[in-house]
């Protein structure tokens, strides 16, 4: 199993065929809608939220018929698939084998990490030329935006060396917290003045692994970098810089935010439909992406605070989030929309 397939079980481990495998691709690939938003969140998938941006449709396809020929995925519908248990015991060796799965946070760092990885490979590269005296070399990278940070971040001329020098001790120092497959994949992408560093492909190829494992090692290791500088800033003066002004923000999609207006103006939810002329469905989703985002706000106007005990008192029992398993053990007036708005509320407030 390598790390794109394992990634695909872990996720349908957690569907339980409750979404298609295009739901798996939404989630890996961030779409920023409401429902893949929620789903992440509903299911404990935020860990995995875009981690593959540039993964294809026909790749996971691939993957899945895979996965089902191996009788590790099995078909319980049109494009929905179950775990079967030898799928378990090869995704729990898997884990066994790459512990570092553990360090990602898709989530939290998705958005940033290409950038802050491209910023930190330019400087290494311009710093190392510059001190050299030879700063004429074909950069890494050909983005303006990225070319033009490096540029107004590289120190002036008599503090390079020792600039440098400190990158490097911190970057020694970050590297010893991981696992030293972690500090091979890290260390061997970066350019020096005679050496250009290896793709992820040629890493893959010299590590006998799939590139997406690879892609693994590498995600894991940013995360977990972006998690150490962040927590100790006595420590690291130099790592913090190449994602200081990129902190994550999460924000609503722009529908959403429209929906939020008009319920600030207070339109009922059927009023909102009606306006915008759209389904009370698509309404709902809004509604369950304001209340992950929002803390303070209130699902009393769509849920009587018996129905939410009600709901939180079986999802307990039942020790699942699975909607289709809580709506069976509920009263009849108890919808989908109100089980959604409860459980979102509940991991918002409490993490469970």
């Amino acid at each position: 199993m390598n790390a794109q397939q394992a990634f695909i079980c872990m996720i349908m481990s957690a569907y339980q065929a409750d979404r298609s495998i295009y739901g798996v691709y939404h989630i890996l690939k961030g779409k920023k809608s409401s429902q893949t938003i929620q789903d992440a969140a509903l299911f404990s998938l935020l860990p995995y939220f875009g981690l593959q941006p540039a993964l294809t449709r026909a790749e996971l396809e691939q993957s899945v018929s895979e996965l089902h020929q191996q009788k590790q995925l099995e078909q319980v519908a049109d494009d929905r698939f179950v775990l079967t248990g030898q799928g378990q015991a090869a995704l729990d060796a898997f884990k066994q084998t790459h512990p570092v799965i553990k360090e990602l946070n898709g989530w939290e760092y998705h958005a940033l990490t290409e950038t802050a990885w491209l910023r930190l490979r330019l400087y290494i590269q311009s710093l190392i030329h510059l001190v050299a005296k030879a700063p004429s070399f074909y950069p890494l990278t050909l983005q303006p935006e990225i070319q033009r940070w490096v540029k107004r971040k590289l120190p002036p001329a008599d503090n390079r060396e020792t600039a440098l020098r400190e990158l490097y001790e911190e970057l020694v120092s970050f590297l010893k917290t991981c696992q030293q497959e972690q500090a091979l994949v890290f260390v061997h992408q970066l350019s020096g003045k005679k050496q250009a560093g290896m793709t992820r492909q040629q890493l893959a190829d010299a590590l006998g692994w799939h590139p997406s494992t690879v892609h693994l090692y590498h995600m894991a290791t940013l995360h977990q970098m972006f998690k150490a500088t962040a927590g100790q800033v006595g420590r690291y003066r130099w790592l913090p810089l190449f994602a200081a002004d990129l902190k994550q923000e999460v924000v609503l999609t722009s529908s959403t935010k429209q929906t939020m207006e008009l319920l600030a103006e207070g339109y009922s939810l059927e009023e909102i439909s009606r306006i915008r002329k759209l389904k009370q469905n698509t309404i709902e989703d809004h509604i369950v992406e304001i209340a992950w985002h929002h803390t303070s706000f209130s699902i009393r106007p769509f849920v009587r605070f018996e129905l939410e005990r009600q709901i939180i008192e079986v999802a307990e029992q039942l020790g699942t989030s699975r909607l289709r398993e809580l709506k069976d053990r509920l009263p009849q007036e108890v919808s989908y929309f109100m089980i959604r708005l409860v459980m979102a509320k509940r991991k918002v407030n409490h993490g469970a």
